[in-house]
């Protein structure tokens, strides 16, 4: 007959999304019948993209490697250079908010005081049984000069989020999401830049990818 090791649990909350857990050292394994989740979405399904699957199509986007100045990544710095990828929302997001593209951008050039750098967004995306796409554009001018001029090949974060309710165009769990990125030349203070990693997540009450969830 094997040993069974019974744990004994003393819980006291301590606001209202946290609960401090004492018990002994678990030796064999905790064994649940229900699935544990928040009741608030406290947690991300995070995923960081390949930025060497990106596509580039035709656009004219070029690959640099990563040397003594940055990580590599693909130079945008001309006129309808554009970067594809696809992303989900699966069944555990929260379906109450939005969708956020993670971008980390080198600037290829110094920047004067107050600078931007423009980056467009334009998401395609349906779920199963759909006959066509719902569309929608985000535009995010980054100050890349605040506080002063800035080095060449300095990096910035740039947080691209998707509106999870857009009028006619709402996202749903689901959906399969294809965007396409680019640097608009025509408005950004720098036309220079390289993108150097994309990360995607959404919120879920969700501890880890459940069954049902794909």
């Amino acid at each position: 007959m094997e040993d069974t090791t019974i744990l004994l649990f003393n819980s006291k909350k301590l606001d209202d999304r946290y609960v401090n857990v004492e018990g002994d050292t678990m030796t064999g394994q905790l064994l649940l019948d229900e699935v544990p989740r928040a009741t608030s979405t406290l947690y991300r399904r995070y995923y960081h993209l390949s930025l060497a699957s990106l596509d580039p199509g035709a656009s004219g986007a070029s690959w640099t490697e990563a040397d003594a100045n940055g990580v590599g990544g693909w130079q945008l710095n001309d006129v309808g250079e554009t970067l594809q990828s696809k992303v989900d929302i699966h069944a555990d997001w929260d379906g109450a908010s939005d969708p956020n593209l993670e971008v980390k951008i080198q600037i290829n050039t110094g920047s004067a005081e107050d600078d931007t750098v423009d980056l467009k967004l334009v998401a395609y995306y349906m779920s199963p049984g759909d006959s066509s796409t719902k569309t929608q554009t985000v535009e995010v001018s980054t100050n890349v000069g605040v506080g002063g001029a800035k080095d060449q090949y300095t990096m910035f974060h740039v947080d691209m989020p998707l509106n999870w309710d857009a009028t006619d165009n709402n996202l749903e769990a689901g959906d399969c999401i294809a965007f396409q990125l680019n640097l608009e030349t025509g408005t950004s203070d720098i036309d220079d830049i390289t993108v150097s990693a994309i990360s995607y997540s959404y919120n879920t009450t969700h501890l880890g990818i459940e069954s049902g969830d794909a």
